[in-house]
Order: C-alpha cells, then structure tokens, then sequence
C-alpha cells in the first residue's frame, strides 16, 4: 500500500519535452547509474543513446516523466518509458493468430534523495502505468521492466520472471582445442541480417507453441536496432574511458547526427561484437552476439545479448560451439590495451540444461547466480493479466537482448 504520508492526488506525472528538464532529471540519476563516466558524461551518453534508432524509428520512442507536487511544482522524483513493438499470439478457433502490440519497457525510477521514503516511487509507477494503458500502448499492449530492487514492483502489479546468470570465468581458464576454425568475427552495426533470421524463427517456434498448447503468448520484436543500441553505448563508454584524450578528432556528441557518432566510434577498440559460425560447406549455422561491460579501468567482461542456431541444426552442439568461440576469442584478446577479459556472464535462458552443465564442469562456471535486473511484466488487458498471473499466458523474449 502506498504510505500515508501523502496522497496521491497530490502529485502529478508530466511528460517532459524540454530538454533542459530532461537533463535535469538525468543529472538528479547520475549518482546511481553513471559508472565509471563522469556525470556530465553519463548525461551526454543519453543523448547520444536517444539518437538510436531503437529510440527515433517509428513507432519506437523514449519518453521521459517527472512527479511533481501539484502546489508548488517541486519534482520529486522521475521515470522513462521506453516504447517499442511486440507481438501477441492468441489460438483463435483452431489457429494461430498472430497480432502487433505496443510495449513499454520501464526505466530510470528514481527519487530524489530528499523525497525517498514516502512511497512516491509507487504514486509514479501507478500513474504512468494509468496513462500508459489507456493513451499510449491501449489496451492490447504490455509492460516490463529490470527491477533492481527486487519484488518492488509487485505492488504495482508487475509479475517478476527472474532469470539467473552464469558466470564463466577466464582469468584461470584455456583455450580449448579442436574448436571449428570455419567462422567469423563480426563487427558492430552489421548485425540487420543476423536479427532479421532472429526475427523470422522466433515467430516460427512461437507458433509451434501456441499450436501445441493453445495459451497466449507476448514478445518484444527482436531486430538490430536492439544490438546497435547496447554496442552505442559500449562504444561510448570505451570511447569516454580509454580514446577521447589521445584522440585526434573531437567528437560532437550534441550536434553530430546518429550516423556520424557510429562512423566515428569503427576503428576504436572494441571492435568485434559478434561471431558467426558455418559448416563444412561454408553455410551459417548460427551466431552469438555479446557486448562489453567495464568493472575498471583494467578489467572488462563479455555479457552474451543473444545466441541463435539456423533451424535444422543441432541447437546444442551449436550454441556451445559458438560460446567455445566467444571463450577462445576473449581469452586471446584483450582488445583495448590494458583491459583484461575477466568473464563472461550469460543469462542462463541462453543455455541448456546439457550446455549449463557442460561450463560448470568443464569451465569452472557457476550458475544459478542472482540477476540483479529482475525482470517483471504488467499485461494492460486486465483478464489477460490475470491468466499471466496464473501461468496461463506467457512471456517469450525475456532475455537481455530486451533489456534497458
């Protein structure tokens, strides 16, 4: 329940366009989130994340909210919500029927410090969510969202779907042996074709499913956009940390477009993103697409976005093919001088039972370990949410490739 030391009714949630009051509420959420940038650099990096095309291509966008308190317009906290496409599956009279949603991935809850313990954060989740449902995704949409508290959001009726992580470590492994050779590296902003296959068999093994069971299912759209943003942001970073003070070219992040920024960012490290792998006949048999995270300035991990096998191969055998690879190729990179590869963390979602046990025991893994981006979902439709609630309609997609 909310506390009652205040009433709802009291506040407001208004949607900022401005951009000086987008700032604002940026500057107010460095403390948490900036990481290893400066705060004016995590400010910066915003910007610059909000000319993806994850954010600009129709009908995607980002809108930033603030809470203010109606009597003296003080805002006292701030949310954003991502909007991207889904779909829903239902079984429709001996069939599957296939429709395009909305969603809305929450993001950036915060409360100003000398706010926190009045149950404010709620009053803005639940006001969003209100408008959220009724003007911006309607009624067929849904919302999720990476909880770093917990089962916080359960009180505003989020269903959390936690999925663990396996952490595989490098600093005491190999290189294995005899690992096909037959594959190659891929760069970042190359991976439209790669997604497009993504795309194309998740909506193939989704209907397989419903057809077989009959209950409803909701996704995120995958597609490149997705990859391009979280390699942005890793470029980025990279860039703020490593590049920019030997650097020869001064980059305008404010004022140079989305495709001057990536054309700027090709030849810094790091450089690869991706492996795809072929068989003997030189076919593609699958791809795994990864990106960086910074623990300091000499260390760095691999985090796995996404893993897919082309149908008709051995999903298996493939996958760990393909992590075999990623493992080999950070163990004999390091990529930016200096920065050690220290591990690899993949949702275990990406795994097998067969695999998961396969890097336990011959890599040393540990899995099982706590996500601390739990993810939870709201489906608007009420009925629907309630078949959510009991198992009865399903979440596909919940991996990190949907993050934000």
């Amino acid at each position: 329940m909310t506390s009652s030391k205040v009433n709802p009714k009291e506040y407001e949630l208004i949607h900022l366009t401005d951009y000086e009051l987008i700032k604002f509420t940026r500057e107010q959420n460095s403390a948490a989130w900036k990481g290893r940038l400066t705060a004016d650099d995590y400010v910066i990096r915003d910007l610059v994340l909000g000319k993806s095309k994850i954010i600009t291509k129709k009908p995607n966008g980002l809108m930033v909210f603030m809470l203010r308190k109606i009597s003296d317009q003080k805002p006292v906290s701030s949310i954003e919500l991502l909007i991207r496409r889904g779909w829903k599956f239902d079984y429709v009279n001996g069939e599957v029927v296939k429709k395009e949603v909305s969603t809305g991935c929450i993001g950036g809850v915060f409360t100003y410090p000398e706010h926190r313990g009045q149950g404010l954060a709620k009053i803005m989740v639940d006001k969003l969510m209100e408008i959220a449902k009724t003007d911006i995704l309607k009624e067929d949409g849904f919302t999720f969202l990476y909880s770093e508290v917990g089962e916080y959001y359960a009180k505003s009726g989020f269903k959390s779907f936690e999925v663990p992580l396996v952490s595989i470590p490098l600093q005491t492994g190999k290189p294995e042996e005899g690992i096909s050779e037959n594959f190659k590296l891929l760069d970042y902003h190359t991976f439209e074709p790669y997604l497009k296959v993504h795309n194309e068999q998740l909506s193939k093994e989704i209907i397989k499913k419903v057809n077989k069971d009959h209950l409803s299912r909701v996704t995120l759209v995958p597609n490149s956009d997705l990859v391009d943003w979280f390699h942005l942001r890793c470029k980025y970073i990279s860039y703020k940390l490593f590049h920019e003070e030997k650097h020869t070219k001064t980059i305008d992040f404010v004022n140079e477009s989305y495709e001057e920024i990536v054309d700027n960012f090709i030849e810094l490290d790091p450089k690869k993103f991706g492996i795809e792998l072929f068989n003997e006949s030189n076919k593609s048999i699958g791809y795994i697409i990864w990106t960086f995270d910074w623990i300091n300035r000499t260390e760095k991990y691999a985090t796995v976005l996404k893993i897919v096998v082309i149908d008709g191969e051995d999903k298996d055998s493939t996958s760990l093919k393909l992590l075999s690879l990623l493992r080999n190729y950070l163990l004999k990179n390091e990529d930016i001088e200096g920065q050690t590869n220290i591990k690899i963390i993949v949702w275990e979602s990406e795994l097998s039972q067969v695999n998961k046990e396969y890097v336990i025991e011959h890599w040393g893994s540990k899995a099982g370990l706590e996500n601390s981006s739990r993810s939870a979902i709201l489906i608007n439709n009420e009925p629907e949410d309630k078949l959510l609630q009991s198992g009865q309609l399903i979440w596909e997609g919940n991996d990190k490739l949907s993050w934000f």
